[in-house]
């Protein structure tokens, strides 16, 4: 998700809003089937997205260092679990100490989305959807979008994204 226009990147793709982020990542998603969807960002992008976390990898870089972001979230123990923590020690291509923490979330939410609702989008997101199709090689142009889309998503009616 980005405010700015990005350059166009075969396997990046960019959303100005959190909606059409989540449309597009579960579309993909459906279409590989692949249930993680990766957020990657700034101390706004986490804001916009923490409420459906359910899993974080963190990286704790072990220095006193200046910046303009953070990622300050609680991880209490009554809601996450560390599953996994990895240390690393300064070395010739780590300027600092470190650590990797898998933590996931102990009540797990799933987002659900009728497969339908990908055949007839918000009209809001349709030409952000055409566009972003047409960086993955699907042209809406010609035929409807099922015809496109339905050989590529496995066949059932509702999608859980963890």
């Amino acid at each position: 998700m980005s405010g700015r226009a990005q350059d166009p990147s075969p396997n990046l793709y960019f959303a100005d809003s959190k909606d059409s982020a989540l449309y597009f990542a579960d579309l993909l998603s459906v279409m590989y089937d692949s249930k993680d969807v990766f957020v990657i960002g700034g101390g706004v992008v986490y804001e916009e997205f923490k409420q459906i976390f359910n899993k974080v990898y963190l990286t704790e870089v072990y220095a006193d260092v200046r910046g303009d972001a953070y990622f300050n979230y609680d991880f209490d123990a009554k809601n996450w679990q560390l599953i996994e923590e990895r240390k690393y020690e300064k070395s010739d291509v780590d300027q600092y100490p470190f650590a990797i923490k898998t933590f996931k979330k102990r009540e797990v939410r799933a987002r659900k989305r009728r497969l339908s609702s990908f055949l007839k989008p918000d009209e809001t997101l349709k030409a952000w959807e055409a566009e972003q199709l047409e960086k993955i090689g699907i042209s809406k142009s010609g035929a409807n979008l099922l015809q496109v889309i339905q050989p590529k998503l496995p066949n059932f009616e509702e999608a859980a994204f963890d």
